[in-house]
């Protein structure tokens, strides 16, 4: 499996392949020719690709695809930023995603 469609399976969500690309590019991943293997896995590059990923999928806007919805509630999507900040912070980013904060009820 190549290490683009192992970050595009991290949901079912419909990511699009330039997004992967970009972020693979970023990191110093070769999109053509770098394989999903454990060695891949296992790197700093792959976590990282991994962290924006799930950052991209904290702020997917919710779409229909082939008669498909897809969408994320706030909770989901604090989730995916949870999951990138425990993935940064273990390699040692003091970057964070932003989690957006909404007030529902009266406002006083």
């Amino acid at each position: 499996m190549k290490t683009s469609q192992a970050l595009m399976y991290l949901s079912n969500y419909p990511i699009p392949l330039p997004v992967i690309e970009n972020i693979m590019n970023e990191q110093g991943l070769d999109v053509n020719t770098s394989d999903a293997d454990a060695d891949t896995r296992n790197s700093v590059a792959f976590k990282r690709c991994k962290s924006y990923v799930y950052l991209f999928l904290s702020k997917a806007p919710n779409v229909t695809q082939g008669g498909i919805t897809y969408s994320f509630g706030q909770k989901e999507r604090e989730g995916f930023a949870r999951m990138a900040n425990g993935i940064l912070h273990d390699l040692g980013d003091t970057t964070e995603a932003e989690i957006e904060v909404g007030y529902y009820g009266e406002d006083f």
